[in-house]
């Protein structure tokens, strides 16, 4: 069997190649002949909405979005108009439309995160309290499954976030409890949660958990022995 390379696609890598270095013009360009060579494709049309949102042409951007929606069945370009309203449009209530519909669209775990991020920026602006507390259950049961998932167990930055969530949403005891532990069962991570605790103590004003965790974190370091640099 020969198999025919992927021309459309092609287009779309050379097109984020260009607007790599600035080349908008031509990356556009690019991502037009994708559309052209595909244009039943959701993610080509995306590609050439996200180039006329970078030359601020609003109206194309919105278009090629719109044009598709109609073409996916999964999530992926509900998030783009979720982002689009909010960002370029300034109509948070469309916005949190299109990021409703994309939660109860098909969708790994990892795109449902940026929806709920979303989502969470949205009520925050024109939320009730109590659509606040469902969103921070929704959040939570996301995070914890991420947690779970295949790589979620020793990933750095999906723990320190979760952290970084506890201590949020004013479950702060909780937050330490997670780190203490975390740490134990992974001593890797020591310094990666050891730091987002450390940063949510200094924001919150908590220099008396933040001095001696630091000193902690400080002696740990010097333990293995590699002296840190300091700079000023």
């Amino acid at each position: 069997t020969t198999l025919l390379p992927d021309v459309a696609f092609a287009h779309k890598l050379m097109g984020t190649a260009l607007e790599l270095y600035g080349e908008y013009e031509e990356a556009l360009q690019e991502y037009r002949q994708a559309v052209n060579l595909q244009p039943w494709n959701p993610a080509c049309h995306i590609s050439l909405a996200l180039g006329f949102e970078g030359l601020g042409d609003n109206e194309n951007a919105l278009n090629h979005l719109l044009e598709a929606h109609g073409l996916d069945e999964t999530c992926v370009t509900s998030y783009h108009l979720t982002i689009h309203y909010r960002l370029r449009e300034h109509d948070c209530e469309t916005s949190l439309k299109y990021c409703e519909e994309g939660l109860s669209r098909s969708s790994d775990l990892w795109y449902r995160s940026l929806l709920l991020d979303e989502k969470g920026v949205l009520l925050e602006k024109i939320g009730t309290s109590e659509q606040l507390r469902t969103w921070r259950e929704q959040k939570e049961s996301c995070m914890r499954s991420m947690l779970k998932a295949p790589g979620g167990k020793n990933n750095n930055m999906l723990h320190a976030n979760f952290l970084a969530f506890l201590y949020e949403t004013n479950r702060k005891s909780e937050a330490r409890e997670f780190y203490e532990r975390t740490c134990e069962v992974n001593p890797k991570m020591k310094y990666a949660l050891g730091q987002s605790l450390l940063d949510a103590y200094s924001t919150d004003g908590n220099y008396g958990g933040a001095q001696p965790l630091s000193q902690t974190l400080y002696s740990a370091i010097l333990s293995t022995g590699i002296i840190p640099i300091c700079t000023v």
